[in-house]
């Protein structure tokens, strides 16, 4: 299955300067467990904002910048249909292929995608400069279920919403 993940904002924003709008401790638990053994496909910033590879995972970079070298470890692609085609072509169908960013990455992706998970934080980012393609996500998929919390970290609600398509 190839599967959107991300949080956002009240706005649906995702970010600000390459990095996380809210730390959600939750949220990242739950990203590590739905991902862990499954296929990662990010953007060259995404990546480039991690620490180091997400471990336990394939992590694939999509970059039009053939000069780009990803770090060891790391496949480099070049295009949505050439990683959709791999995904479907090499028997790694009992893998999920999970989009994790960033906001380019989501847009060209979410067409595609079977199941968004949305970590959907109740709060306003101060500031944000990459948005999850809302509009896009309303013409393709509807809620299929939602569990609302509370984090202790961000003192807010937050909830954990799956989108199926239509």
């Amino acid at each position: 299955m190839i599967k959107l993940i991300c949080a956002v904002d009240v706005n649906y924003g995702i970010g600000f300067n390459n990095d996380l709008l809210f730390k959600v401790l939750e949220d990242m638990k739950r990203f590590q467990e739905l991902t862990t053994g499954h296929i990662v496909v990010m953007g060259r910033k995404t990546l480039e904002s991690l620490p180091k590879p997400l471990k336990n995972r394939t992590n694939v970079v999509l970059t039009r910048n053939e000069n780009y070298e990803a770090p060891v470890g790391v496949f480099k692609m070049d295009s949505v249909d050439k990683i959709l085609s791999h995904y479907l072509t090499t028997g790694e169908q009992d893998k999920d292929l999970f989009i994790i960013g960033g906001q380019e990455i989501y847009r060209e992706f979410l067409p595609h995608a079977d199941t968004v998970e949305l970590t959907v934080i109740n709060k306003e980012a101060k500031e944000v400069d990459a948005f999850f393609p809302y509009e896009l996500l309303k013409q393709y998929f509807k809620i299929s279920k939602a569990e609302t919390h509370y984090s202790e970290t961000e003192e807010c609600v937050y909830s954990f919403v799956t989108y199926i398509k239509n």
